[in-house]
């Protein structure tokens, strides 16, 4: 997954997605 495209993805999420294990860890990667 491009960066951008995560970004894109992330900003359609709701706030209790973004607190997702598996989110959290994908934004301290990128």
């Amino acid at each position: 997954v491009e960066p951008a495209e995560l970004s894109h993805d992330l900003a359609k999420m709701t706030p209790e997605m973004r607190k997702t294990p598996e989110v959290l860890f994908a934004r301290d990667v990128a």
